[in-house]
């Protein structure tokens, strides 16, 4: 299982972060952008598995989608 270590959630106790906590992290406000690298990386990888079992047929997902700016509404 990937994952990574929590280097830029200081305000966060989990020591690790695997793909589906980094989706929740960012669909719930944390912005994509701070991300490091590996990070985005493993959630582009997730996010790209996670539409093609939880959408519809021909359905398009964005990615970074609105959830993930800091124009979502919480």
């Amino acid at each position: 299982m990937k994952r990574i270590k929590n280097t830029f959630v200081p305000n966060c106790d989990n020591e690790y972060f695997v793909p589906a906590t980094l989706f929740s992290l960012c669909k719930y406000g944390f912005p994509f952008e701070e991300l490091p690298e590996e990070a985005k990386k493993m959630l582009l990888e997730y996010e790209e598995e996670y539409y093609k079992r939880c959408t519809k047929p021909g359905e398009k997902a964005k990615f970074p989608s609105p959830m993930f700016t800091s124009k979502a509404i919480l």
